[in-house]
């Protein structure tokens, strides 16, 4: 999980004790540092004290809520004030759960807790989650409909909703709001989407040609399990691989300059989650569902299948 913390006094010890509890991350000590931080890093957990230079941290959360990306991100706000009528503002403007200074380590990770918990129990994105896992569930590549590959080190509901995978689960949901939409626009596509743990798995499908004409993406984040990289590049310097090839990362920095290069000289796109919103998942899909559903591909595509799942 990836935690912003924005306090100017006792930042150091805390960004200590959290590392401790295997936290990654990050300080800023005043209010304007922590907005252009959130606006361009991914984050999965804010924690503001109230008063800070420049912004305070109120008036951060209440920038933060109005980003349609951060509207399910955890907030836990640190204050001196204990005031009732304070506590009562600061939910109002948008936060989760609130500590009193002085506290203890415990009380803050006890605190930390509960609000993680409180998200995963009634969280909005769990249930758009849900909804993306059941559309990959019901997927079948016997069915000789076009899809659409996404690669992720889990595939399973509850290890996508765990904090730590946040923002991968924002950057799926939006993908299959996409499709979806799609699929509204043209009611002959019927595009679907399966979710692969392994580079090994999407190699292949792809190796299956009925298979891979039907095949309208493939976003394959850097963390799935495999050699993203190479993969990558296989299918990119593939002739056969007409369909677009995107690698997904928190970070372009989480790929070595000179393979960020050599991916860009084939054609695969290197793009950061933040950047995947729903227009841009409809936009790079948008040509395929056209030309799809334009040439009249038909069911018998799908008829020759690899073994196994």
């Amino acid at each position: 999980m990836k935690i912003l913390l924005v306090e100017d006094r006792v930042g150091l010890p805390l960004i200590k004790m959290m590392e401790k509890w295997g936290y990654e991350t990050q300080l800023a000590e005043d209010g304007e540092t922590a907005w252009e931080l959130l606006k361009t890093s991914p984050i999965d957990f804010l924690i503001a004290d109230w008063n800070l230079p420049k912004l305070s941290g109120l008036d951060l959360v209440k920038r933060v809520r109005q980003l349609e990306k951060y509207k399910d991100l955890p907030i836990l706000m640190i204050s001196g004030r204990s005031q009732k009528e304070d506590i009562v503002t600061a939910v109002q403007a948008g936060i989760d759960n609130y500590i009193i200074k002085p506290f203890t380590a415990l009380q803050l990770k006890e605190k930390m807790q509960q609000v993680i918990q409180g998200r995963d129990k009634d969280s909005p994105l769990k249930k758009e989650l849900e909804q993306f896992v059941a559309g990959h569930e019901a997927f079948s590549r016997r069915e000789g409909t076009p899809f659409v590959i996404f690669g992720e080190p889990v595939d399973r509901l509850e290890e996508l909703a765990e904090a730590s995978r946040q923002t991968n689960a924002q950057c799926l949901v939006q993908a299959g709001k996409a499709i979806a939409d799609l699929n509204s626009q043209y009611a002959q596509l019927r595009l679907g989407y399966t979710l692969l743990v392994n580079t090994n798995d999407i190699i292949r499908y792809v190796k299956a040609g009925s298979i891979r004409k039907r095949i309208g993406l493939i976003a394959v984040s850097i963390d799935c399990k495999g050699n993203v990289p190479l993969l990558a590049r296989l299918l990119g310097a593939n002739p056969d691989c007409d369909f677009p090839v995107v690698v997904v990362c928190d970070q372009l920095n989480d790929i070595s300059g000179d393979q960020l290069t050599e991916l860009e000289s084939y054609g695969v796109r290197v793009l950061e989650r933040q950047e995947l919103s729903l227009e841009a998942w409809k936009a790079m899909l948008a040509k395929f569902a056209s030309q799809y559903v334009n040439t009249g591909s038909s069911q018998e595509d799908g008829q020759t299948l690899f073994d196994g799942k």
